[in-house]
């Protein structure tokens, strides 16, 4: 069990650049989390928080289910839904940035993500991560693929 706070700024945002990065504001977000052992059958987590937001867009609902095992020595697999709910506080008329009409100011957004991984040794790791769009308002239908390299110290 445990608690973590985050707090974005808005430090090097610049709201001239041609596709500005963020949306210049100030966030704080805490959110609680619950993760269990189950031993030779892996293990899972559960995760929750709130994102409030100084400015539009909305302040958001946070969650995260997670669960992962070892499938050999050296292989590994986890599976989480991520997701997000707009309180829905947003002006209607607001719902898009016109700056970028993929990024609305409000929108739920559900993803599942499975991984893979491959243990080199103890310290050095490589994964591949699928990240699809399930469900949600507001957002786009995609799905997302990712390579890493993973180290441990």
């Amino acid at each position: 069990v445990s608690v973590q706070g985050l707090v974005k700024t808005p430090f090097f945002y610049s709201e001239n650049a041609d596709l500005p990065l963020g949306n210049g504001q100030l966030d704080f977000e805490g959110r609680f989390l619950v993760g269990r052992s189950l031993g030779k059958f892996g293990y899972f987590g559960v995760e929750a928080g709130y994102r409030l937001r100084t400015e539009e867009p909305v302040d958001e609902f946070r969650y995260l289910v997670e669960y992962g095992l070892d499938l050999k020595d050296s292989i590994y697999a986890r599976a989480k839904l991520d997701g997000i709910l707009a309180v829905g506080s947003a002006n209607v008329a607001d719902t898009t940035n016109p700056q970028n009409p993929s990024l609305p100011l409000e929108f739920d957004l559900g993803r599942i993500e499975t991984t893979a991984g491959y243990k080199f040794n103890d310290q050095f790791g490589f994964e591949f991560t699928a990240a699809q769009n399930v469900y949600g308002s507001n957002t786009l239908r995609g799905t997302n693929f990712q390579f890493a390299l993973v180290a441990v110290f």
